[in-house]
C-alpha cells in the first residue's frame, strides 16, 4: 500500500503522519545497522540445532526483527470507486 492509503486509515492528520514517516526514514540506516550487528553476534548453532531443523518461527525471527514478514496478502483498504468512463 502507498503511504496515502495507509494515512487514510488513521484518524491522525495526514501532515502529522507524514512528519512521523520522514522522521522514521531518517533513523532507518541506524536501525538497519543495529539489527545487522545483532544478527552477527548470535552464537554458533549447537550440534542439535544443526541436526534438527529449526521451527519456522525461529527462522523468521531475524526477518521480523528487521520489520519484514508482517505483510499479508489480504487487502483491508478498499479505495473509493471511480466512475467508469465507459458508462
Amino acid at each position: 500500500m502507498e503511504c496515502g492509503e495507509i494515512f487514510e486509515m488513521s484518524e491522525l492528520p495526514i501532515a502529522e503522519q507524514a512528519a512521523g514517516l520522514l522522521q522514521d526514514m531518517q533513523l532507518l540506516d541506524a536501525e538497519i545497522e543495529q539489527q545487522l550487528a545483532l544478527l552477527n553476534t548470535r552464537s554458533k548453532p549447537s550440534f542439535w540445532q544443526r541436526v534438527l531443523p529449526p521451527a519456522q518461527q525461529i527462522v523468521e525471527q531475524p526477518l521480523r526483527d528487521l520489520g519484514l514478514g508482517y505483510w499479508s496478502n489480504t487487502l483491508y483498504f478498499e479505495p473509493a470507486a471511480l466512475d467508469d468512463p465507459a458508462e
